[in-house]
């Protein structure tokens, strides 16, 4: 077999400045396969209200901003993308009161927003790598709506590859993009049990599993690629000793998982500031990290040559 080169990033966290460098990631770093890990959609709104005087007024993270020209207004979208952040056109002020208090209607805009931007992703997926023949598996990630599992499934070049078996390069690769339960509730998380039923039904279908690929969202327990501050009641981090506190924060059956198979690699993400490479038992595992907030993008090149691992390098721009 020849040498697979596989580029892994996630959490981009809706900035469509890190998804078009992932894309563009294939040619850069001569990548025969792209993988983009869970939570791609964003967690903010930027609206934008029309003024009686020509101009705007925008929200962006309680900071409003006062739009005199076409250029400011362009300066403002282009910062939303690449931030992570939705920014959408209202009505009038009635519109953003509506958007304020109507919890339902909120709601509705974001997912609005979501679908658009990410039926936006695929078609530059299909227009860019399949001409190309450059394979890109995509899955949610615990932040994501699950009903937008639709929009990857309907493609005709991007693959989703969350629960099932994929090939890749000559590897079979399992995807699980769901967490364990963290403190902001977020759409799709599930206990361990679960986690570790979801990864098991996948793994006994493997012909080979230590040549295979876990793509798991949530990096295995106590593993270095998964500690996080820890919060106190408020949300606060904890500090000692003039210090944060860390803790890890993974998944006790993402551990389970890799030491009862003992998969070639784990690509991992879900732990934005935990980006490094460790092993578990005989696995290398590796978490980028991810800086999606200015628009960089953190990812690993894993190169794969006769069944093992051969080398990797982590990446950032």
């Amino acid at each position: 077999m020849a040498e697979s080169r596989i580029f892994f990033a996630t959490d981009i966290h809706g900035s469509d400045w890190c998804f078009r460098k992932f894309v563009n990631a294939a040619k850069a770093y001569k990548a025969d396969v792209l993988v983009l890990g869970g939570d791609i959609t964003a967690k903010q709104l930027v609206p934008i209200v029309p003024q009686a005087d020509g101009g705007w007024r925008a929200s962006e993270g309680g900071t409003v901003m006062q739009l005199k020209s076409d250029e400011e207004r362009t300066t403002l979208l282009k910062r939303a993308a690449m931030i992570g952040a939705y920014a959408i056109d209202l009505d009038d002020e009635d519109d953003e009161a509506r958007l304020r208090a109507d919890a339902a209607y909120r709601h509705e805009r974001f997912r609005q927003a979501m679908r658009e931007l990410l039926v936006s992703w695929v078609r530059v997926a299909e227009e860019r790598l399949k001409p190309a023949g450059i394979p890109i598996h995509m899955m949610l990630g615990n932040d994501d709506e699950e009903e937008l599992r639709d929009v990857l499934e309907a493609s005709d070049w991007v693959t989703h590859s969350e629960g099932r078996v994929c090939r890749v390069d000559g590897h079979e690769m399992i995807s699980w993009g769901w967490s364990t339960p963290t403190p902001w509730d977020t759409p799709r998380e599930q206990s361990e049990d679960d986690m570790a039923a979801g990864i098991a039904q996948m793994a006994m279908r493997l012909d080979d599993p230590e040549r295979a690929i876990f793509n798991l969202h949530c990096p295995p327990y106590a593993s270095g690629i998964d500690d996080a501050p820890e919060l106190d009641a408020e949300f606060r981090p904890v500090v000692k000793g003039g210090q944060v506190k860390h803790i890890p924060v993974g998944s006790h059956a993402v551990r389970e998982a890799i030491e009862r198979w003992s998969p070639l690699i784990g690509l991992h993400g879900h732990v934005h500031d935990a980006s490094g490479t460790q092993t578990v038992s005989r696995t290398r595992c590796f978490n980028p990290g991810s800086n999606y907030q200015h628009g960089v993008l953190r990812g690993v090149l894993v190169r794969l040559r006769k069944g093992k691992l051969r080398d990797w390098t982590f990446t950032r721009g």
